[in-house]
């Protein structure tokens, strides 16, 4: 026993290319640690951006009151112009007080059709006055 704890407590020289080969053994772990890291980092970063994507797509086209944005759009003109029956407009009107940008583009049509109407009536107007005044010669 005391031979073999002789044998513990003397050094030996390692052979030569030993400490080279540990070395690049654990560069080795190293750098594959590290790529393990960094793809697990970048999976959860790509679901993470899937997931908020798929999250602000469906904020962007909600379904209130069973219409659709795009449902809304397809009967705008209608909706601005009074012609929906009752129950479409409510409906179209329920889904305006949770959709923004529905909003928006029926409020950009209700201004285009006002600025319509008032063209109309000043070519109205005009034809009125031109007539009356070539009636007056």
């Amino acid at each position: 026993m005391s031979e073999n704890q002789s044998n513990a407590n003397e050094w030996q020289a390692c052979p030569q290319g030993e400490v080279g080969q540990l070395v690049v053994g654990l560069r080795g772990k190293r750098r594959t640690r590290r790529s393990m890291v960094i793809g697990g980092t970048a999976s959860a970063v790509i679901v993470l951006l899937l997931v908020g994507n798929f999250a602000i797509n469906k904020m962007q086209s909600p379904e209130i009151a069973a219409l659709k944005c795009h449902d809304v759009e397809s009967m705008a003109d209608n909706y601005v112009a009074g012609k929906l029956a009752p129950a479409e407009t409510e409906h179209v009107r329920l889904h305006l007080e949770n959709c923004r940008r529905c909003r928006e583009k029926i409020a950009e049509l209700q201004k285009l059709k006002a600025n319509g109407d008032v063209a109309q009536r000043r070519t109205r107007l005009l034809k009125q006055h031109e007539s009356q005044a070539f009636a007056a010669l």
